[in-house]
């Protein structure tokens, strides 16, 4: 049987370009050789497609997608992450070529990228999400101290700061106000804010941080077995832990009642089906310490790297990494 040709999106011109390479490049070692001819395609931080052979320049959009039907691509498998990868900018391109791809929808993805909407979606699911205070740019720059004395009240001395719509916990920061000092808060604040207009402060939850993937495949959702991420050398699952090796990570999570881990696994499937979600998804939570679970966000193409936790997940349940790939790009081309 003739093999089918898959293109790999890394790259990107989000924050996470280095981590997304990464993530393709890992899938181009697993693609299954005797099933599909992969050509891995580079975008970098302009957003110009880099397609391999020596001859071949950077292109933009337009001649991009047409290169891709010169070539007979029957699937895209997208390991972009941040901005363009998840939040549904490459998605609504391909989507209008007709080219099938892995994952979610263009404005499904965009409203899973936006932890304020996605956060509102998620709560309406009867989910629970952490108390969030949405910091507006120009609101920020006439009145700082009235905004800090807001959170301070609100959420008291654990705040946790971060950007609207990036992943990886990029520019994500949990401050301690010590005897109402407010600067390392208006710190972090402001070191959000340098990566994106939108910003927002959530109360601290303190107690085991999980996570699970969702296969979402041919329309049915189900959960892999969830891992507990215990960062160390940080308080928190930071770009540090993810992807410097400073966590470790346990799946399933021990010393966890089976009643708590299917709950989680059901939470899981909820959010995903909340935001109408497809393909795989990862969704981030915090156990407290009185069991309650609270869902921090919804990742639409979560990690793909040999260190990442959905293969990990995979695994446990059985699923190889290539098998895994297959599913999703079958997924992909069924869908269409």
């Amino acid at each position: 049987m003739a093999k089918s040709k898959v293109a790999i999106l890394m790259g990107g011109p989000s924050s996470e370009h280095e981590v997304s390479i990464k993530s393709g490049l890992n899938v181009l070692k697993n693609l299954d050789s005797k099933k599909y001819n992969a050509i891995p395609i580079f975008i970098d931080t302009r957003g110009y497609w880099l397609f391999p052979g020596k001859k071949e320049h950077p292109l933009g959009e337009p001649e991009a997608i047409l290169n891709l039907e010169r070539l007979g691509v029957k699937a895209v498998v997208i390991a972009l992450h941040g901005e363009y990868g998840e939040d549904g900018g490459v998605q609504s391109v391909l989507q209008a070529a007709k080219i099938p791809f892995t994952g979610s929808r263009s404005n499904q993805s965009a409203l899973a990228m936006h932890k304020v909407l996605a956060g509102n979606a998620l709560s309406q699911s009867g989910l629970l999400i952490p108390e969030t205070f949405e910091i507006k740019q120009r609101d920020w720059k006439k009145k700082p101290q009235e905004i800090l004395k807001s959170i301070y009240n609100n959420f008291g001395t654990n705040v946790v700061v971060k950007p609207t719509n990036r992943g990886s916990s990029v520019g994500v920061s949990v401050v301690s106000i010590v005897r109402g000092n407010l600067l390392p808060l208006q710190t972090a604040i402001e070191h959000a804010f340098s990566i994106s207009r939108h910003v927002i402060a959530q109360q601290y939850i303190k107690g085991r941080e999980v996570t699970c993937g969702v296969m979402d495949i041919t329309g049915h959702a189900e959960a892999l077995l969830p891992t507990e991420i215990i960062p160390l050398g940080s308080i928190f699952f930071d770009f540090k832990a993810k992807y410097g090796g400073n966590s470790k990570e346990v799946t399933p999570p021990k010393k966890m009642s089976l009643t708590v881990i299917k709950k989680i696994e059901a939470i899981a499937i909820t959010a995903h089906n909340a935001l109408g979600l497809k393909g795989v998804t990862r969704t981030d939570m915090i156990v407290s310490n009185s069991n309650k679970i609270y869902v921090l966000e919804v990742n639409t193409i979560p990690g793909l790297t040999d260190t990442s936790l959905i293969p990990q997940q995979a695994q446990a349940c059985g699923i190889t990494f290539p098998k895994l790939l297959d599913l999703m790009i079958v997924d992909a081309v069924h869908e269409v």
